[in-house]
């Protein structure tokens, strides 16, 4: 029996093992309505996927939803799955897992001081000469680059002292070594 070119959610054509997990399972979206109906609190869909990260301690199941449109042009959507049985398990266990979730928002909302390491060509296409850059990162854990290593607002203010160039990306070189 093949299943390739089945519609799927979006009567989009979708990808077999898409088709078939979203036969078995439910998307995040149904979830989130199943468990706010459940608790009797409004919870979203990207709710969801981080009560299963904090609960589960993995990512949910996702398979490409198709094409969809970007601020940098069309990029691949994702659609993630849940077994009803881990919903149910989410729904039992939502008492501990709210206070959790609500403490992992307010703190990417906060300020965080961190930097982290960046590669810059210094010589020319022919013949290029790398160096590692370090960048200094002030803002919001939301927007947080990868790869940061998290440091005081004590020596933050120090690397602010020495002399700081900032990039237009908001981040700002400190010093370099080769």
């Amino acid at each position: 029996m093949a299943l390739a070119n089945q519609l799927g959610l979006t009567n989009k054509v979708v990808s077999e093992r898409h088709y078939i997990a979203s036969q078995t399972n439910l998307t995040a979206g149904q979830a989130a309505k199943f468990i706010t109906k459940a608790v009797k609190k409004n919870i979203s869909a990207k709710e969801v996927r981080l009560l299963y990260e904090i609960y589960f301690k993995c990512d949910m199941e996702w398979h490409h939803s198709g094409f969809c449109k970007g601020s940098t042009g069309n990029t691949m959507g994702r659609t993630y799955f849940i077994s009803p049985d881990e919903t149910q398990d989410i729904i039992d266990n939502f008492d501990k897992l709210y206070p959790v979730l609500e403490e992992q928002k307010k703190s990417a909302e906060e300020n965080m001081y961190a930097f982290y390491w960046t590669w810059k060509n210094q010589g020319s296409k022919r013949r290029p000469r790398w160096v590692k850059v370090l960048n200094t990162y002030e803002g919001k854990r939301a927007y947080q680059p990868r790869t940061l290593q998290y440091v005081k607002e004590m020596f933050m203010k120090w690397l602010r002292k020495q002399k700081v160039v900032s990039t237009p990306d908001g981040a700002s070189q400190t010093f370099q070594s080769s």
